[in-house]
């Protein structure tokens, strides 16, 4: 949402009263189910993989069997039958006995100059033929610790910024008149 993107990356939906946007409409919520169904029937077309809507149970879990949410929030793949503590503290982050490490990389100074698609693996490739891993394969793939990669790109309305950004040029200038 408009609002989510421009907050600070420490305020997450465990502090707010509702997981949903504030402006959330039926209108959005058919156009975002929309896009989803076009990705889905993309990716299918391919016959590389195959995608499939999760039911209700297999997202929140049974009285028999767990949830992806509640599998998610215990950082485990394994059945779980209740939830485990959880310690939001400034100096750590804890679930359970679970400690987490996390990194963040939100400033465009961090990332590299040049991204590619892959990049060759040199340990797999030999002279005849290329070992080729995803970019970010080492935040992924080839970290040697259990791991959670969440990516989020946010890309923000080129027009409305622009529109935003000369109004604010306008306000500038109309106010440079008045000063010294």
């Amino acid at each position: 949402t408009k609002e989510r993107m421009r907050q600070q990356s420490n305020f997450s939906t465990l502090c707010r009263g509702r997981i949903t946007p504030k402006e959330l409409n039926h209108e959005m919520v058919v156009k975002f189910m929309e896009s989803v169904e076009q990705f889905e029937r993309i990716i299918n077309d391919t016959g590389y993989i195959r995608l499939r809507r999760l039911s209700d149970d297999e997202v929140v879990g049974t009285d028999k069997a767990s949830g992806l949410i509640e599998k998610y929030m215990s950082l485990t793949m394994d059945d779980v039958t209740c939830l485990e503590d959880i310690d939001l503290d400034a100096r750590q982050m804890r679930i359970g006995d679970k400690m987490l490490c996390l990194h963040t990389l939100s400033d465009t100074d961090d990332l590299p100059g040049k991204v590619s698609t892959d990049n060759r693996y040199e340990r797999l490739s030999t002279d005849r033929s290329d070992c080729r891993l995803s970019f970010a394969s080492p935040v992924g793939l080839l970290l040697p610790c259990n791991h959670i990669y969440n990516q989020y790109i946010l890309i923000d309305d080129h027009d409305e910024n622009l529109a935003k950004f000369e109004k604010t040029a306008r306000n500038m200038n109309s106010l440079s008149r008045y000063s010294r």
